[in-house]
């Protein structure tokens, strides 16, 4: 400490200091950004959603925006550094990847959203026992 300092102007570390954040990837994600509330937000108002799906939503809020940040960080076009690739760039792929599993899991990709119409259609349980019923009859299923 300097002894010649003012003790009552000194801090130990300073809360919420964020001077040399640049994408978050390798910090600790104490609270949402207020762009990441925006998403989780919107995607609380889908009509298949209840308030336990709250903690998915900020998950995926959350991979959004971190990827955009990332995004941000490697729009300088530079794939490597010191002769070896980015690890963002690596990085970056992972998220996408948590993001479609996250996205899926929603029934927030085209693809899952057929599937869970077709198991809708389908009739969960009550249509596989009507089917059954059905062969056992002797109908055609």
């Amino acid at each position: 400490m300097n002894e010649r300092g003012h003790p009552q102007t000194l801090e130990a570390r300073h809360p919420g200091n964020a001077n040399a954040l640049r994408h978050g990837a390798y910090s600790g994600r104490r609270s949402l950004p207020p762009e990441a509330v925006e998403i989780a937000d919107s995607l609380m108002q889908a009509p298949h959603v209840v308030d336990l799906d709250r903690y998915g939503a900020e998950e995926i809020a959350a991979l959004v925006v971190q990827i955009d940040r990332i995004d941000a960080a490697l729009a300088d076009g530079r794939v490597e550094r010191n002769d070896r690739p980015r690890a963002l760039i690596d990085l970056r792929a992972r998220l996408s990847g948590r993001l479609e599993r996250w996205l899926a899991a929603y029934g927030l990709t085209p693809a899952s959203r057929a599937e869970w119409a077709a198991r809708l259609a389908s009739g969960g349980l009550a249509g596989e026992i009507a089917r059954r019923q059905r062969i056992a009859r002797g109908e055609t299923p």
